[in-house]
Protein backbone atom coordinates (compact mmCIF):
# COMPACT_ATOMS: atom_id res chain seq x y z
CA UNK A 1 0.00 0.00 0.00
CA UNK A 2 1.43 3.63 -1.08
CA UNK A 3 2.10 6.36 1.62
CA UNK A 4 -0.40 9.30 1.45
CA UNK A 5 0.25 12.67 1.26
CA UNK A 6 -1.78 15.56 2.36
CA UNK A 7 -1.90 19.07 -0.27
CA UNK A 8 -3.74 21.64 -0.95
CA UNK A 9 -4.69 23.70 -4.39
CA UNK A 10 -4.11 27.22 -4.22
CA UNK A 11 -4.39 28.06 -7.63
CA UNK A 12 -7.08 30.70 -9.49
CA UNK A 13 -9.88 28.23 -10.23
CA UNK A 14 -12.60 27.15 -7.54
CA UNK A 15 -11.74 23.32 -8.80
CA UNK A 16 -8.87 21.95 -10.22
CA UNK A 17 -9.33 18.36 -11.50
CA UNK A 18 -6.01 16.46 -12.32
CA UNK A 19 -5.58 13.03 -14.26
CA UNK A 20 -2.47 10.97 -12.84
CA UNK A 21 -1.77 7.96 -14.06
CA UNK A 22 -5.24 7.15 -15.61
CA UNK A 23 -6.87 8.45 -12.19
CA UNK A 24 -8.77 12.01 -11.99
CA UNK A 25 -8.31 13.78 -8.76
CA UNK A 26 -10.36 16.76 -8.05
CA UNK A 27 -8.90 19.58 -5.21
CA UNK A 28 -11.37 22.34 -4.37
CA UNK A 29 -9.42 25.48 -3.71
CA UNK A 30 -8.11 25.87 -0.14
CA UNK A 31 -8.86 22.18 0.94
CA UNK A 32 -6.92 19.56 1.82
CA UNK A 33 -6.59 16.40 -0.24
CA UNK A 34 -4.94 13.22 0.07
CA UNK A 35 -3.37 11.99 -2.91
CA UNK A 36 -0.45 9.26 -2.97
CA UNK A 37 3.08 10.27 -1.52
CA UNK A 38 4.80 10.04 -5.31
CA UNK A 39 1.69 11.93 -7.21
CA UNK A 40 2.14 14.74 -4.54
CA UNK A 41 5.82 15.00 -4.80
CA UNK A 42 5.11 15.35 -8.71
CA UNK A 43 2.07 17.92 -8.04
CA UNK A 44 4.22 19.82 -5.35
CA UNK A 45 6.99 20.83 -8.17
CA UNK A 46 3.76 23.45 -9.24
CA UNK A 47 4.65 26.01 -6.43
CA UNK A 48 2.13 28.88 -7.73
CA UNK A 49 -0.76 25.71 -7.88
CA UNK A 50 0.17 23.02 -4.98
CA UNK A 51 0.92 23.42 -1.34
CA UNK A 52 1.28 21.53 2.21
CA UNK A 53 -1.47 22.56 4.61
CA UNK A 54 0.79 24.18 6.78
CA UNK A 55 1.66 26.96 4.02
CA UNK A 56 -1.60 27.14 2.17
CA UNK A 57 -3.54 29.24 4.03
CA UNK A 58 -0.72 32.00 4.01
CA UNK A 59 -0.31 31.63 0.44
CA UNK A 60 -3.55 32.23 -0.29
CA UNK A 61 -4.25 35.18 1.84
CA UNK A 62 -0.88 36.48 0.24
CA UNK A 63 -2.76 35.67 -3.20
CA UNK A 64 -6.01 37.06 -2.14
CA UNK A 65 -4.37 40.31 -1.32
CA UNK A 66 -2.17 40.70 -4.00
CA UNK A 67 -5.53 40.84 -6.51
CA UNK A 68 -6.92 42.78 -4.39
CA UNK A 69 -4.02 45.28 -4.66
CA UNK A 70 -3.74 44.50 -8.24
CA UNK A 71 -7.72 45.24 -9.02
CA UNK A 72 -7.75 48.65 -6.81
CA UNK A 73 -4.56 49.85 -8.82
CA UNK A 74 -6.10 48.66 -12.27
CA UNK A 75 -9.65 50.85 -11.25
CA UNK A 76 -7.43 53.64 -10.06
CA UNK A 77 -5.70 53.19 -13.27
CA UNK A 78 -8.95 53.53 -15.02
CA UNK A 79 -10.46 56.13 -13.39
CA UNK A 80 -7.14 58.23 -13.99
CA UNK A 81 -7.54 57.57 -17.64
CA UNK A 82 -11.17 58.91 -18.10
CA UNK A 83 -10.22 62.18 -15.66
CA UNK A 84 -7.43 62.84 -18.39
CA UNK A 85 -9.95 61.97 -20.99
CA UNK A 86 -12.52 64.03 -19.65
CA UNK A 87 -9.67 66.85 -19.23
CA UNK A 88 -9.12 66.72 -23.33
CA UNK A 89 -12.60 67.08 -24.03
CA UNK A 90 -13.76 70.28 -26.58
CA UNK A 91 -16.92 70.60 -24.77
CA UNK A 92 -17.07 73.93 -22.38
CA UNK A 93 -19.60 76.03 -21.13
CA UNK A 94 -20.56 79.42 -22.65
CA UNK A 95 -23.03 81.70 -20.83
CA UNK A 96 -24.06 78.64 -19.02
CA UNK A 97 -25.24 76.44 -22.10
CA UNK A 98 -22.45 73.34 -22.86
CA UNK A 99 -20.85 73.72 -26.63
CA UNK A 100 -17.85 71.97 -28.02
CA UNK A 101 -15.50 74.43 -29.52
CA UNK A 102 -13.73 71.40 -31.43
CA UNK A 103 -14.84 73.29 -34.87
CA UNK A 104 -14.63 77.08 -34.43
CA UNK A 105 -12.46 78.87 -36.38
CA UNK A 106 -10.07 80.97 -34.96
CA UNK A 107 -12.01 83.85 -35.17
CA UNK A 108 -15.36 82.99 -33.41
CA UNK A 109 -12.63 81.95 -30.44
CA UNK A 110 -11.45 85.41 -30.05
CA UNK A 111 -14.94 86.16 -30.10
CA UNK A 112 -15.65 83.78 -26.85
CA UNK A 113 -12.36 84.82 -25.51
CA UNK A 114 -13.87 88.50 -25.62
CA UNK A 115 -17.34 87.32 -24.64
CA UNK A 116 -16.74 85.43 -21.86
CA UNK A 117 -13.35 87.97 -20.14
CA UNK A 118 -10.97 85.20 -20.37
CA UNK A 119 -6.95 86.93 -19.53
CA UNK A 120 -6.03 85.50 -23.05
CA UNK A 121 -3.70 86.98 -25.80
CA UNK A 122 -4.45 85.59 -29.19
CA UNK A 123 -1.14 86.45 -30.49
CA UNK A 124 0.91 85.45 -27.60
CA UNK A 125 -0.12 81.82 -27.57
CA UNK A 126 2.52 78.96 -26.58
CA UNK A 127 2.16 76.67 -29.42
CA UNK A 128 3.47 73.29 -29.09
CA UNK A 129 5.27 71.86 -32.05
CA UNK A 130 2.71 69.81 -34.61
CA UNK A 131 -0.04 72.44 -33.58
CA UNK A 132 -1.59 74.56 -35.56
CA UNK A 133 -1.85 78.30 -33.97
CA UNK A 134 -5.48 78.14 -33.95
CA UNK A 135 -5.42 74.76 -32.68
CA UNK A 136 -3.07 76.02 -29.98
CA UNK A 137 -5.70 78.82 -29.65
CA UNK A 138 -8.45 76.56 -28.88
CA UNK A 139 -6.74 74.16 -26.54
CA UNK A 140 -6.22 77.61 -24.59
CA UNK A 141 -9.65 78.78 -24.32
CA UNK A 142 -11.08 75.09 -23.63
CA UNK A 143 -8.18 75.34 -20.51
CA UNK A 144 -9.99 78.82 -19.81
CA UNK A 145 -13.32 77.54 -19.66
CA UNK A 146 -12.66 75.03 -18.03
CA UNK A 147 -10.84 76.69 -14.85
CA UNK A 148 -13.74 79.02 -15.00
CA UNK A 149 -16.77 77.42 -15.06
CA UNK A 150 -15.59 73.56 -14.86
CA UNK A 151 -15.59 70.93 -17.29
CA UNK A 152 -19.27 69.46 -18.46
CA UNK A 153 -17.71 66.05 -18.73
CA UNK A 154 -16.65 65.92 -15.47
CA UNK A 155 -19.92 67.43 -14.04
CA UNK A 156 -22.44 65.11 -15.60
CA UNK A 157 -20.62 61.88 -14.75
Amino acid sequence: MTDKMKIVWIGEKDLKKVNRQGRDYFFPRGQVVSVPEHIGYDLLQLVTCFALPETADKLIAKQKEEKETRERLEAEAIKAKELEDASKTWRVFIDGDVCNISKYAKAKLETVIVSEELNIDPLDINQPLGVTATEALRMAVRDALHAKSGNPELQEA
